[in-house]
Parts: structure tokens; sequence; C-alpha cells
């Protein structure tokens, strides 16, 4: 971690000043050591300073045993290709040097494996997607004493910078069973340092603002609000903002009786709101009776909503940007069925302007439905042929979201495990699937149910599960993505959705290892934000 503030006197190191790879605290001014500071003679092999033989890392794939010397690299990725194989630590007699870490072991592959000392005992197992640090802190036998500790898992977060008080986020209750219900706030990009943030407020939460924040190293500021859509009138049920571009969005409003869209343009830190569309769909008094839009390119969206009060089907409408003019809503798709709006949702990914890749749960037990939509103008979006190939999927698969790998290849995660697909014109193929092989104590029920909305981050997901204020990592391997346990945790009221919290969340990806949350804790009736990073392992 780089020192900030006043540097310290340097003291250059000899190798006096090294005991067992351990640095004396006298020779380390304010907890910092710059490298000016280390001699090359100085050796810290062992300790969180790389020396001889403990630098650089290696990557290994292997279907034996893999037994490490004490030249071996400090980090080692593998990918075990068989089951029931085990990394063996050098004779500790070996070790020249002790401290922290040794041996930095991580996890590559889709198999567990073990970790033994040189006489063959187990020290642990690794699970998929999972790493551990190895301390050595006896070398006086060949079997040694090592300690292990769990790698750090690689996201920091900033203080809670709060958005907005005095509000509870929605009219109606925010308890939420997924994604598809948006819990009356959103967060959309605009850059890399900004984002667009949306809110209920006002009486009764019948108002709707946006707010521009910016971001800058651990800072969030927030900008001025804008009130875009006034429930006097007609009170606002649920909303989602959408960037389409780095200054055009919609805000979609979601009414008892039906739904409008409300353009806006943004320029610097303002927001202008333009005139309303006509009103849409039949509309519905449940929270969930629109869905999570996405950007098709920077004049359309590509919406998911219900036509009417029945519980379990949706059409999508691809809406178009006007400048300051009413939007046009275009004309829906044929109904399409899933299983429960309200338990189960719909989402979408982008293929290129035209296509999106669309993902639902089908049947009240049973596996996800994938298919190709196309839109055209204002006309109504046609629906590729639906993906039944994992009919054989019989359990209940709740809760699809959505990892692109490129415009040929999905993976779609759920509570039980993972699904490949591939892409070719319209035309969705399944590939396979990938049940969850590593239980979240956490969790009394399903795995990482009930997700909020997850980020990619390179070839990373991040989620958190159902009544779980922590993040998990999904990391992807091969076809298919693994849960990495350890998380980062929040307050109690950072949730999405449980019997015994409010409070719901929405994130949006700002750059490659960044990303903003925001949540509206009911709790304390406070919106508040805060940005992840994504350190990389």
């Amino acid at each position: 971690m780089p020192f900030i503030g006043n540097q310290p006197a340097k003291v250059p190191l000899t190798s006096a000043d090294i005991t067992d790879g351990i640095i004396t605290s006298a020779k380390i001014a304010d907890g910092t050591i710059v490298n000016a500071d280390i001699s090359a003679t100085a050796a810290i092999a062992g300790s969180k300073l790389s020396g001889a033989g403990f630098s650089g890392a290696t990557t290994t794939s292997s279907a034996v045993d893999i037994t490490l010397t004490n030249t071996s690299t400090q980090v080692q990725n593998v990918t075990m290709t068989a089951s029931g194989k085990a990394v063996i630590l050098p004779s500790a007699t070996t070790m020249t040097t002790k401290g922290f870490p040794a041996f930095v072991i991580i996890n590559d592959g889709v198999y567990p494996f073990d970790i033994k000392n040189n006489g063959g005992a187990s020290i642990t197992t690794i699970a998929p997607a999972n790493s551990v640090e190895l301390n050595l802190i006896d070398n006086s036998t060949s079997n040694g004493i090592w300690a292990k500790e769990d790698a750090p898992f690689n996201l920091s977060s900033t203080p809670f910078t709060t958005v907005k008080t005095g509000t509870t986020g929605c009219v109606a209750s925010v308890y939420s069973y997924g994604t598809f219900k948006l819990d009356g706030i959103s967060a959309s990009k605009i850059s890399s340092t900004e984002a667009l943030i949306t809110y209920h407020a006002g009486t009764s939460n019948r108002d709707i603002y946006g707010v521009v924040v910016s971001y800058s190293g651990s800072t969030i500021t927030v900008n001025s609000e804008t009130l875009l859509y006034s429930g006097t009138t007609t009170a606002s049920i649920n909303s989602q903002g959408l960037m389409l571009s780095a200054t055009n969005g919609f805000l979609f409003v979601q009414r008892a009786s039906n739904n409008i869209v409300v353009p806006f343009t943004i320029s610097g830190t303002t927001i202008t709101a333009g005139t309303a569309s006509a009103t849409f769909g039949t509309g519905t008094s449940l929270i969930n009776g629109i869905g999570v839009a996405i950007a098709m390119t920077s004049t359309e969206a590509l919406l998911p909503a219900r036509d009417n009060s029945a519980t379990n089907t949706f059409v999508l409408r691809n809406i178009i940007h006007n400048g300051a003019s009413a939007p046009t809503i275009g004309t829906a798709s044929s109904a399409i069925t899933n299983y429960d709006m309200g338990r189960s949702n719909c989402m979408l990914s982008n293929i290129d302007s035209t296509n999106a890749f669309l993902v639902y749960k089908a049947v009240s037990t049973g596996y996800h439905v994938a298919r190709v939509v196309t839109i055209s103008g204002s006309s109504a979006p046609t629906l590729g042929t639906a993906n039944t190939s994992s009919v054989s999927n019989t359990d209940d698969q709740w809760n699809a979201q959505i990892f692109k790998v490129s415009n040929t290849e999905f993976i779609v995660t759920g509570d039980l495990g993972t699904e490949n697909y591939t892409v070719s014109g319209t035309t969705v193929t399944f590939v396979g699937e990938e049940r969850h092989t590593v239980v979240n104590p956490s969790e009394t029920a399903r795995l990482s149910s009930y997700f909020a909305l997850e980020a990619k981050l390179g070839d990373v997901f991040l989620t958190h599960g159902r009544d779980s204020n922590t993040f998990y990592m999904r990391k992807k391997l091969g076809s298919y993505l693994h849960i990495k346990q350890k998380g980062i945790s929040f307050a109690r009221t950072f949730n999405t959705g449980s019997a015994t919290s409010t409070a719901g969340s929405a994130w949006t990806v700002l750059d490659s290892t960044t990303f903003l949350g925001v949540t509206n804790n009911n709790a304390s009736t406070t919106i508040s934000a805060t940005i992840i990073k994504y350190i990389g392992v």
C-alpha cells in the first residue's frame, strides 16, 4: 500500500536487521518501509516482501499431487484436473527463514484439494476459487509448524455517504424476493467517476428524485437533487433510473393503474427532466410490476414489465428517447410466462445494439429458459426460440443472473449453481450446468439466493445472498462461476430483503475494478452510497 503523508527517514536495512525473515520493529518508521530501504543483499524470504526464491508466481495444472520445495515461488496458482489430490509442502527444515506468508496457494480449478505438510498430514482443504496463506511458525522438524489464514477477499469499501435522509424508499413494502423488485432505488453509470442515483421521497414517498454522485479516491460527493416525477395526483409505486449514455437517460415509473417513462438529460451534475410519455400497461399494485431495463443504444432501452395483474406474465418493449419530448413507447411483445413475477425475476444482457439475451424461470420447480430478443424501432420485439435443453434440471433454480462472457457466451447463475449458454444469431444453446460445490455456512437454505443486482468486474461477479449483509465473490473458472466464501460485511441494515430488514440495494459498475452501491435503509430512513473496489487476486 502506498505511504501517504510525510516520508520517514530512510534507514537502509542490513541482514543483521532481519531475524528469521522478520524485520525488527526498530527499523520500521511509522509502520512503513519504502522500497529503497531494502538492499539487494537483504533477502526477506517468507515475509510480505518477496525475497530470493519466493518472488513471483507459478501456475500449475496437474492430475497428480504437487510437491513444493524451498525454492518454489511464493504464490502458487493451482488447477487440479482430478479429484482427491494435494499440494505437499517442503520439509520445513529446508526453509531457512520463517515468517508470513511462506506460501499463498490459490485454487484456480474446479476440484477442491488438500494442503499437506511434508509428512502427509492434511493442514487444510481449499475449495474452488478460494485461497490460503501459509505461515511457517517453526522449522525445527521436517513437518514443521504451519499456520493458515484465508487470503484476503480482495475487496475494499469506502465509508457510507448519506445521499438522502427522511425517506423509506417507496410506498409499498420493500421486502424483496428477487432482483425483479427494484425496491424504489437505482444506480446507473454516467462515467467511470459518476453515477445517477434515483429514489422515492416526499409525502408517502410519492415523488421520485434523481441526483448525480461523483467519487474521487475514497470520497463520494452528492450533488443537488432534481425532482423527476411528482406523485401529487398519481403516486409512484416503484421506479428505475437508467442511463443510455453519459447525457441521456430514462426514469421508468410504475403506478397502481399504469406506467410512464420520464426522459431526462444530464449536463455536468445538472439533471433536466423532459416530457413524460403516454401511459402504458394496465399496471399493478404489486411492487414488481416493472423489471430491470437495459440500454440497447444511446437512445433506446429494452424494458420488461407486466401488462396486467397476472403474477406470472410479462412483455418486452423498446422505449425510444426523443430528447426533451415525450419518449416513444414501443409495441409490446407477445406475453411470456414466468413463474410468479413476485418471486422469480427475468434478466436481460446486451448482445449488440439490436439483440439481447433474456433468461427467466419457467415453472414453479424447474429450469431457466433463455432466448434472444430482437428489437427494430418501435415495433414489437421479436422473441427467439425458447431454449428448453435445460429441462432436465428439475430442481428449484431461482433468481437468474447473467454473467456476460462475450456476445456469444453467457453464464447464468441461480440458487443451485451456474449454467453455460452459447448464442449464434438468434439461437441459444444450453451447454451444461455445474452445481455449487461450496456451501456458505451462513446460508441455511439455498446458496447465495435472492441476489442484489450483481456486478461484473473483469472475470469476477460480486453478489450477496438472502438475509445477508456479506458480499461474496464469484470467479469464472472454465465455463462456470464459483463462489469464494470469504466476503466483506457491512452493517446489518445493508441487505437485500429479509424478515428483519426492509432495506434494498442497487449497484452499478463504474470501471473494471470499481462499483457503486446504494441502499435504502428503512430502519433509519436514510439512503446511503458506498464505493467497493476489487483489488484482484
